[in-house]
This record gives C-alpha cells, sequence and structure tokens, in this order.
C-alpha cells in the first residue's frame, strides 16, 4: 500500500509541477531554466516524502517485533529462521527454479521449432512433387503434339 501511495503521489507532484513549469508559474533561478526548477521542485518534494515514509515505516514495522522475546519470536523460533546461516539463506534466494524453467522453454522451442522445420520440408517436397508432375505430363504433351522427332 505505502509503494502504491509513493507511486501515486510522485506521478501526481509530477503532472502540479510540469504543470506550474508550463504555465510559467515557476520562474527561472540563476543559470537554470524554469524546467530545470521545476525538476529540482520534484526531486525535493520526492526526497521529503521519502523521509515521512521512512518515518512511518519505522512506526508501521518496528524492528522490535523481530528481536528475541518479541510478538515474532515464536515464529521464528518454529521455523529455526534465526539459526540458519547466510549460505542457506543466499542459496535459497538464488533464482535456480527460475533458470531450470527457462532452460524448459527453451527445449520445448526447439522441438517446436524442428517439428515446424520438418514441416515445412515435407510440404517442400510435396510441392515439388506435384511441379515435377506437371512438368513430367507438360513434356508428353509436348512430345504428342510435336512428335517423336521434333
Amino acid at each position: 500500500l505505502v509503494v502504491k501511495a509513493v507511486v501515486f503521489f510522485s506521478w501526481w507532484q509530477q503532472i502540479i509541477v510540469t504543470c506550474l513549469a508550463t504555465f510559467h508559474l515557476i520562474d527561472p533561478i540563476l543559470d537554470y531554466s524554469a524546467e530545470d526548477v521545476a525538476k529540482g521542485y520534484q526531486n525535493l518534494l520526492i526526497v521529503v516524502e521519502m523521509f515521512v515514509y521512512a518515518l512511518c515505516h519505522r512506526i508501521v514495522f518496528p524492528y522490535l517485533d523481530f528481536r528475541a522475546g518479541g510478538p515474532l519470536a515464536k515464529y521464528l523460533e518454529e521455523t529455526q529462521a534465526l539459526r540458519r546461516g547466510a549460505s542457506i539463506a543466499i542459496t535459497e534466494m538464488l533464482p535456480t527454479d527460475i533458470i531450470q524453467e527457462g532452460i524448459e522453454y527453451v527445449h520445448k522451442g526447439a522441438k517446436h521449432l524442428k517439428h515446424l522445420k520438418e514441416k515445412m520440408r515435407t510440404s517442400q517436397e510435396v510441392d515439388a512433387g506435384r511441379t515435377d508432375a506437371k512438368k513430367s505430363k507438360g513434356d508428353e504433351e509436348a512430345g504428342s503434339e510435336w512428335g517423336p522427332d521434333a
């Protein structure tokens, strides 16, 4: 929800600041154009906004919940999350399942491509056979019209 709020407020801030710059309500300062000043205002607003969101996160999601004896201590004990080493955590976070799925899709795609090529080759052979039959039929007709001595 907070991420949506950040995106929502940042987008509307940008729209408002851009409109202010477009209607010349933001003046150039020193060597900076009105557009540069508008971008600076937008960046300043985002910094202030992030500070407010950081304070809200600290209140809503306190770190004390995760300390020994905190509300999540029983859950952490049951899952033994604190006893796992960093190497196990890193191993669990590796995207090996995604890589394996990608490999499977590549193999499926290769099989499908091979099937399509085989189908095209068969189709071309059939077309070539039809063309050869037409040519030989045309040659027979030509021979009968002109005779064997032509």
